[in-house]
């Protein structure tokens, strides 16, 4: 069982860990169904068939070693080959029992069916909502963040007009200001009076 409580208590989490025996699944299943709402349910198996008869015939190997050995040993004469015979012995003995644990690990899997439930429940102080002064003093935190921010984007902008103005300048109000002067002297330039054609020289 593992549980989490977070510190406003809105959400309560828990997953907890089930070992039922094979035949037991469905009906253990359909009685946790009963006890909320199912969001998702998943089912997964494993073949390890292949790994039971491997481990077996792995074991037997192993125990008709052990028994050879130990004929072997008491057949022996010398000191030097019982010792050695002895190694070999504790060493075939250490491989048995670590398969041998295996072997019965592995056969509990195949006879019981692990579920895993991640089980969630709000709260009734959720329900009540925050207390106001809480959304006053984060709405005030918002907005006093929000003039801040603007405060900076204004900042910035005017630092980038006045570090690029002499080039807005050329580009714009250069071209401008010469469009304006050509067009005031136009405007005060005297007209060429025309000649009469019927006047004589």
């Amino acid at each position: 069982l593992n549980e989490s409580v977070p510190e406003d208590g809105s959400l309560h989490t828990a997953w907890v860990e089930l070992r039922v025996p094979q035949a037991n699944l469905d009906a253990t299943l359909a009685e946790l169904e009963e006890l909320g709402t199912l969001r998702d349910q998943r089912i997964t198996a494993e073949d390890v068939s292949n790994q039971l008869v491997d481990f077996e015939a792995r074991l037997n190997n192993l125990r008709q070693t052990e028994t050879m050995l130990l004929d072997i040993m008491d057949r022996a004469g010398e000191m030097a080959d019982v010792l050695r015979v002895a190694q070999e012995v504790s060493q075939v003995r250490q491989s048995i029992e670590q398969l041998d644990a295996q072997l019965a690990s592995l056969r509990s899997r195949v006879a019981f069916s692990t579920i895993t439930i991640n089980l969630q429940s709000f709260s009734a102080t959720a329900a009540e909502g925050r207390p106001v002064n809480e959304e006053l003093r984060d709405t005030w935190v918002a907005s006093t963040r929000s003039l801040g921010d603007l405060t900076v984007s204004l900042l910035k902008l005017l630092t980038w007009l006045a570090v690029y103005s002499p080039y807005l300048f050329l580009l714009f109000v250069a071209p401008w200001l010469i469009w304006r002067k050509l067009r005031i002297n136009e405007s005060v330039t005297p007209a060429t009076p025309s000649r009469d054609s019927g006047d004589s020289a």
